[in-house]
Formats: structure tokens, C-alpha cells, sequence
């Protein structure tokens, strides 16, 4: 194009060039129209659409995308997050999470036990965060009307693409899992590159060889695809054509995805490269690729070759992690969090970047709150914070991590010592040693119980026995029966949960209990705290003695909420089997006295069990009584 404007002034050029760019794209699209209209054969395609020839001077892309147009993308804030239309990743990781149903089983056991996002959020944000979580009935069923909605299109035309401003301001990149609709829906949403006059009529291209078999699934990349593949490849290639192609990727990514071992290394370094061209942090165009990306896992993940590319986008996700709105926020860990749960294989931790956003020494500052969940996801995904490749000693790592715990805020102090819990449990899993870890956390422990108040020693305790139940021995146990009285509300259920991580290790445990009021509690109003008190008291029945038994049994009330209901039952049910035996056996001579009436006792409470409200209690208690051991 240069060629036939040597002569031409610098105030007409610019104009002139936009004059035959627009021929050239006129040009182009009349070429697809004729060849979908006319061809089936891949090589003709190849030859019109994809190849260029530098020696003769024949280029197609760099004829038709302007090299020196700075594109532009929106933040998520602009475009994703409108009130009633929020469907960035939960629509797009769609195809992470339903990819993995066939094997869901298999990983139901290990799959990561994340931070609550309450720590970031707030309770109050609840249902604003559930179309984020890809496994929430709230999402689910979000996308099932999705389905519905564009299968009934479906049904008017075969093949539908719209490009133009819509009211809803949907994201960019609108579709379902690759087998919800075949490829005969896609939304664009208007933005400089959808709006470029050849990519509507590139995506149909590419639909149009799917569909119809002209690009068959093989073994190895077609040859018009090695034609974009060099060219998308090739770091010479202007910067435009290259994020044309991705967008081009993505808008057809079914079309890519068997041979996704090919295009992971390049797709990752353009990420890099945005990265690096951009101030913006997390854009549309970021997110729909690397979504797209992990979409691909099944098929394939990064090799060790691109192990260095893949800690750089880790790095750049981690250090643009953080907003001012927390639904951008959120968003962003739900994407690391995809990130490292498909490719954690390839991840090493950016220790520095972590260290950094634990850091400020503000106790009144919930700033590092975005790095405490950031390790939480390290460590739910069982990689430690911390590697050997820094000057960063664990020590030091450690004691940082460790003064969040006297943050004032309790969101902050509870998420990190949640956070350490994991690190003592992945240590522990990866047979190192916690015994530093341990002396480094006893002094901050000693710290909150020397304060006035008991509650944030009770939700530190809380947090940590979440995920490593050893820090609770008999020290602390002593400490938390002292305290449970004069306790209330969170912190009393908090405090209930702890004693319950190790209670069976500990004799006279039930003892300790009724003194510090448990048997009050299984009448209290407040139902949740009842019912963490009755499963604590249910992991106790094997240790209790006959008359401890019938104490319990005459406090125990059929009313409440579901779960209340749910472990009054099983500890009936239980009771139950133990009494019938007691009567039956000669052992049991001695507490006769105590057995009829304990027996008749347990036995009304079964059977009001029948005509309870909930369906789940009735049907279960029936088949309880159905047993034939207990119809005899």
C-alpha cells in the first residue's frame, strides 16, 4: 500500500490510505461472499483468504487493518457490570465447569476449599456475587434461561450474528458451551474491533468451513490455519493484525480448540504483550482471550516451554488484580483462580508480587486484603506462597503474613488466619516442617488472648481449626470452654465450631461442656447456634455414658429450622439403636431404672419425626423405622 503513495504529501496521504484500505476491505468481503457462496474446497480458501506472498508484494492483512490505529478496549466496569445484566465469566467459563462434568466424581474430593468472599465483600453482597461462582444454582439457572431463550431464536433463522449498540450492554463475547447451539449463534458486542468491516464477515467464513466439513477435525493444524498461525506468530507482524486475529480466535474458538496445543504459546505471549501496551489494567479483550484459553483445557495447557510465559501473565493478573469496585475485584480472582486450577501444573509463585500486597503495616488498612486472597488461592490449589528463586526467606514471608492477624479489622485478621491454617495444612500434606510456623504463630495467639476482649482469640481459632483442627489441643480447648459463656452470637457459634475440631481427643470433654452451659444451648433461640451445638454433641454420644445420654435426650427439642431438625434426628436415631440394646442386653441390669423412661422418651421423639414439615426428615425417619430390626 506504501508503494502506490510514495509520491503523495504528507496532509493527503493519511487520507488516501484510508481511501484504499476501504477498497481493500470491500474487496475482501466481496472475495468471502463469492467463495462461501461458490466453494467447498479448503485449498481455495487458503489460497484467496489466508495466504499471502511477500516476495510478489501480495498481502491481505496488512491491507485491510490499519497498523498504527491505537485500539481501544473497555474496563470491565464499563461494559460487565450493569445491575441486571451481569454475565461476563459465568457465561464464558461455562465451558470450564461443563467440561468437567464427566469427571466430576472423580474430583469431587479434591476440589480446593477456597477463602469465603466474605472476607472481601460482605455478606450484603451475596447475590451480587453468585453469577460469579460457575458452580451456583443462581448461575445455573441463568444460564438454562439463556439457553432457552437463544434456542428458541435459533429457530426463526439457521445462522444469526448481530453487531450494533444494545441496550443491555452485554459483554463482548455471548455464547454457550460448544454444543448448546452448534455454530449457528454468536452476539458481538460493539466495540473498534468487532466494529471493523471484516470481522463479521471473517467469523461467518469460519463458521461456514466449520459447518459444512470444508475444515475437518485431523491431527495437526489445516493448512489455512498455518497460514494465520504464522502469521499470528510472527512478532514482525504489526501489533493490529494480531489482536485482530485473537478477536478472530475467540469469536470462533470452537473452530481452534483441537488444536489448541499449537496456539496456547502465541495466545499467551499476545497477553503478555497487551499487558505491557496497556495502562488499563484487565479489559474485555484480556479477559474473553484467557477465558477462551482455559476453556481449551481439556484439550490441552501450556507445555514447560511456556512455563516462563505463563508466570508473566500470572504476574500481570496478580499485579491488576485489585479495584476500587470489589465486583471487578471479585471477578478478577475468579479468573486467577480458573487460571491456577487448570494450569497449576505450570504455576510458580510470584512470592514478591504476594509479599508486596501483604505488606502495609496499617492495622486500621484492609489493603492487603486482595493479597491474603490471592495466597488463599495458591494454597487451596496446594502451592505454597513462596519458592527458593527470591532473596524472600520463609521467615520473614511468614512474619509478614502473621501481623494481619492483628489488623483491627475483622475481615482482615480472620481471613488471615484462615489463610495460615491452609499454609500449616499444605506444609503438613507436603511433609515439611510447621514447627517455626507454629512458634511464629503461639506469640500473635498469646497476643489476642492478652486482650480485653476474648472475641478475636475465638475467631482467630475459628479460622485456623478451618483447615489445620490440630491448632486446637488442650490449651486452647481450656480456653474456649472458659470463654463460651460469656460469648454471644458469631462469636459464641465460633467458638462452638473450634471445640468441635478435636473434642474426641479430650476426656471429660462432655463434662467441660455442660459446665460452660451446653445443655442450655440445645434450647437456645438463636437456631444456628443450636445447631453447631448439636453437632458437636452428636460427635460425643460414642464417649457418653448411659445417664449423660438420657441428660441430653430430655433437653432435646423436635422444633427449628431444617438442619436443627436434621441432627435432633440422627442423635434420636442413634439414641435409639444404643437404648434398644441397652435393654436387651444383661449387662445392663443396673440401669434398667433409667432405661424404660429413656427408651419411651427417645421413642415419642421418632415419632413426631413422621409429621414433620420437611419432607427430607419424614422420608428419612420412616426408613428409619422401616428397618426390619426395628419392626421386630
Amino acid at each position: 500500500m506504501d508503494m502506490t503513495l510514495i509520491n503523495v504529501p504528507a496532509m493527503e496521504k493519511a487520507t488516501k490510505m484510508n481511501a484504499i484500505r476501504s477498497l481493500a476491505m470491500s474487496s475482501f468481503n466481496c472475495l468471502i461472499l463469492v467463495l462461501i457462496c461458490t466453494q467447498t474446497e479448503a485449498k481455495l480458501y487458503k489460497a484467496f483468504i489466508f495466504d499471502s506472498n511477500a516476495s510478489k508484494d501480495e498481502y491481505i492483512f496488512e491491507n485491510i487493518i490499519d497498523p498504527d490505529h491505537k485500539y481501544t478496549f473497555p474496563l470491565e466496569l464499563e461494559r460487565y457490570y450493569r445491575k441486571d445484566n451481569r454475565t461476563l465469566l459465568n457465561i464464558l467459563c461455562k465451558k470450564i465447569r461443563t467440561s468437567s462434568n464427566s469427571d466430576s466424581q472423580q474430583r469431587s474430593s479434591a476440589t480446593p476449599r477456597y477463602l469465603p468472599s466474605q472476607y472481601l465483600f460482605g455478606s450484603s453482597l451475596t447475590d451480587e456475587l453468585a453469577v460469579f461462582d460457575f458452580t451456583s444454582a443462581a448461575v445455573t439457572q441463568q444460564q438454562n434461561d439463556l439457553n432457552k431463550s437463544q434456542s428458541n431464536s435459533l429457530a426463526e433463522s439457521s445462522m444469526k450474528i448481530s453487531l450494533h449498540k444494545k441496550s443491555d450492554d452485554r459483554p463482548a463475547l455471548i455464547e454457550g458451551t460448544d454444543t448448546d447451539f452448534g455454530a449457528d449463534f454468536l452476539e458481538l458486542e460493539m466495540d473498534e474491533l468487532n466494529l471493523h468491516p471484516c470481522m463479521v464477515p471473517m467469523v461467518c467464513l469460519l463458521k461456514h468451513m466449520e459447518t459444512n466439513g470444508i475444515t475437518p477435525v485431523q491431527s495437526d493444524m489445516p493448512p489455512w490455519m498455518i497460514c494465520l498461525y504464522k502469521k499470528f506468530s510472527d512478532p514482525s507482524i504489526p501489533f493490529n493484525i494480531r489482536l485482530f486475529i485473537m478477536r478472530l480466535i475467540t469469536h470462533t474458538h470452537t473452530v481452534f480448540k483441537p488444536y489448541a496445543r499449537y496456539w496456547l504459546t502465541p495466545i499467551i505471549q499476545m497477553c503478555n504483550q497487551v499487558f505491557e501496551k496497556s495502562s488499563d489494567g484487565l479489559n474485555t479483550f484480556l479477559i474473553d482471550t484467557i477465558v477462551i484459553l482455559l476453556s481449551w483445557n481439556s484439550v490441552a495447557i501450556p507445555s514447560e516451554l511456556d512455563t516462563m510465559s505463563v508466570q508473566r501473565l500470572l504476574e500481570y493478573l496478580f499485579l491488576n488484580c485489585t479495584h476500587t469496585n470489589s465486583l471487578v475485584m471479585k471477578s478478577n480472582l475468579d479468573l486467577i483462580k480458573k487460571l491456577i486450577e487448570s494450569w497449576h501444573q505450570r504455576i510458580h509463585t510470584p512470592t514478591l508480587i504476594i509479599y508486596k500486597l501483604i505488606s502495609d503495616q496499617d492495622i486500621k488498612s484492609k489493603q492487603n486484603a486482595i493479597g491474603l486472597s490471592l495466597i488463599g488461592i495458591l494454597l487451596a490449589n496446594k502451592i505454597l506462597p513462596y519458592n527458593e528463586m527470591n532473596d524472600l526467606t520463609e521467615d520473614k514471608f511468614n512474619e509478614t503474613l502473621l501481623k494481619n492477624m492483628k489488623n483491627s479489622f475483622r475481615n482482615i485478621y480472620a481471613a488471615a488466619a484462615e489463610v495460615v491454617g491452609m499454609l500449616l495444612n499444605v506444609k503438613k500434606l507436603k511433609g515439611q516442617s510447621n514447627q517455626r510456623l507454629l512458634e511464629q504463630l503461639s506469640f500473635i495467639l498469646k497476643w489476642h488472648s492478652g486482650q480485653g476482649l476474648q472475641d478475636t482469640y475465638v475467631t482467630c481459632i475459628y479460622s485456623l481449626q478451618k483447615h489445620y483442627p490440630e491448632i486446637v489441643d488442650k490449651t486452647v480447648m481450656n480456653k474456649l470452654m472458659f470463654g463460651l459463656k460469656k460469648l454471644y452470637g458469631d462469636f459464641k457459634m465460633e467458638c462452638l465450631e473450634a471445640l468441635g475440631a478435636n473434642i474426641t481427643e479430650f476426656e471429660s470433654a462432655y463434662l467441660e461442656l455442660k459446665a460452660a452451659g451446653i445443655l442450655d444451648i440445645l434450647i437456645h433461640k438463636d437456631f444456628s447456634i443450636r445447631c453447631v451445638a448439636l453437632r458437636l454433641l452428636h460427635k460425643l454420644l460414642p464417649q457418653l455414658t448411659h445417664e449423660q445420654l438420657f441428660e441430653i435426650a430430655q433437653v432435646l427439642s423436635v422444633d427449628g429450622p431444617n438442619e436443627c431438625q436434621y441432627w435432633t434426628l440422627e442423635i434420636s436415631k442413634w439414641m435409639y439403636d444404643y437404648i434398644t440394646q441397652q435393654i436387651t442386653s444383661e449387662k445392663s441390669i443396673s440401669s434398667k431404672p433409667i432405661s424404660e423412661p429413656f427408651y419411651h422418651h427417645v421413642r415419642e421423639q421418632l415419632l413426631q419425626f413422621l409429621s414433620s414439615k420437611n419432607e427430607y426428615i419424614r422420608v428419612n425417619c420412616r426408613n428409619f423405622w422401616c428397618d426390619p430390626k426395628r419392626l421386630s
